[in-house]
C-alpha cells in the first residue's frame, strides 16, 4: 500500500473485521435487473458504504489469513 501511495494512488485500507454486517441471506435483491439498489446488497449496514468504495474503485487489493496452506474462503463478484 505504501508502494502504490508514494507513486499517487488514493488508498484506503478496510479491516472487516471492525465492521458489524451479517452477510449474504440469499434474497438476491442485488442480482434484479430493475432493483434500485445497482448491484449492491438491499441490506443497510455497515457494510453498504464499503461495498459502494469498491464499486467505485479503480482496484481492490484483499489480504486474508491462510489456514492449512490455503486463504480463507473468498468470493468476489463483479458486477459492471
Amino acid at each position: 500500500m505504501k508502494g502504490a501511495q508514494d507513486a499517487g494512488a488514493d488508498c484506503e485500507l478496510v479491516h472487516l473485521y471492525d465492521y458489524s454486517f451479517k452477510g449474504c441471506v440469499s434474497c438476491f435483491a442485488c442480482k434484479l435487473k430493475t432493483a434500485k439498489t445497482n448491484g449492491l446488497c438491499a441490506i443497510h449496514d455497515d457494510l453498504r458504504p464499503i461495498l459502494e468504495k469498491a464499486l467505485a474503485s479503480d482496484f481492490i487489493i484483499m489480504g486474508s489469513p491462510v489456514y492449512f496452506s490455503y486463504p480463507t474462503l473468498i468470493k468476489l463478484f463483479t458486477q459492471r
